[in-house]
């Protein structure tokens, strides 16, 4: 196995919405037996500091910044009682993308699995999940889970790209697909790297008979998979890919990025993006 799921790290923006991605989380919890810590960064400190350079020399600023926090530690324990999730706690300052990322690479917990949530649409902080939740998605070394519904584990579907290896990600599939014990698994692609004239001709079916031999390969007896091959039409790749969603009934999609690069231009740039801010999926992003 590729991957295994021992410790998961689930962050919060501490907005009402964000209790059902405790929830959530701890639905997973008890179908994996895994150990799960949750994170709250708060900027507070930052912006006090911002605002006024001398008031950080002061001692009312820990006095202030310790009361905030408090108060933000009890709302936490209480979103945490209230999803019934079996959970450590942890409250940082800082810029939220640094601070998650370094909690992640340097500290003491080795996680195998971020969480990130829907957004809350409310306050400042609706931005988690735009362009924050998006920044770490891009630079996290550890695949990143977006719960945008109740978690379901009927079809797992895996994306993959006809122009790259993809042993990795099929392997990568079964991995998630046998330790989360889904019902099916499906592997989609679209087309997207040869002239118009020879996608059905040629590209598709020698595309197909190629996946065919890597997943007989890889699959166990009594497995049930799919494959699901289409050439690119009108639609922008993020809404055909949406549509595929919504057709198959996928309740996880698996992208991939590459890592320490920009955010793939196909399936993790601005097309992705669009996957991740529908709300038809519940999406598992892969680092490469």
């Amino acid at each position: 196995m590729l991957f295994d799921i021992k410790k998961i790290l689930v962050c919060t923006d501490l907005s009402d919405s964000s209790i059902e991605t405790l929830f959530q989380s701890e639905v997973l919890r008890k179908r994996i037996n895994c150990e799960i810590h949750v994170l709250y960064v708060c900027d507070v400190g930052l912006t006090i500091d911002f605002a006024n350079e001398g008031f950080a020399k002061e001692s009312f600023y820990d006095i202030a910044v310790n009361d905030i926090f408090i108060k933000f530690e009890s709302k936490l324990k209480s979103q945490i009682k209230k999803a019934g999730l079996e959970a450590k706690h942890f409250i940082l300052e800082g810029q939220p993308v640094k601070t998650i990322n370094d909690f992640i690479i340097n500290g003491k917990n080795r996680y195998d699995l971020l969480i990130l949530g829907k957004a809350s649409h409310k306050g400042v902080w609706h931005h988690f999940l735009g362009s924050v939740a998006r920044k770490i998605v891009s630079d996290t070394p550890i695949p990143v889970l977006i719960i945008k519904r109740n978690l379901e584990f009927n079809l797992i579907s895996c994306f993959l790209e006809s122009s790259r290896p993809i042993d990795w990600m099929v392997a990568t599939g079964f991995d998630y697909f046998r330790f989360l014990h889904f019902k099916k698994i499906e592997f989609v692609s679209i087309m997207t790297d040869f002239p118009k004239l020879f996608h059905d001709e040629m590209a598709i079916p020698e595309f197909s008979k190629f996946l065919e031999d890597e997943i007989n390969y890889m699959i166990r007896q009594d497995e049930d998979y799919k494959i699901r091959i289409d050439s690119l039409k009108e639609l922008p790749v993020a809404k055909q890919l949406s549509k595929i969603i919504e057709e198959d009934k996928i309740d996880l999609a698996i992208v991939k990025r590459n890592r320490g690069k920009k955010l793939n231009k196909k399936f993790l740039g601005s097309e992705t993006h669009k996957l991740l801010d529908l709300d038809t999926c519940n999406i598992l992003v892969m680092p490469l």
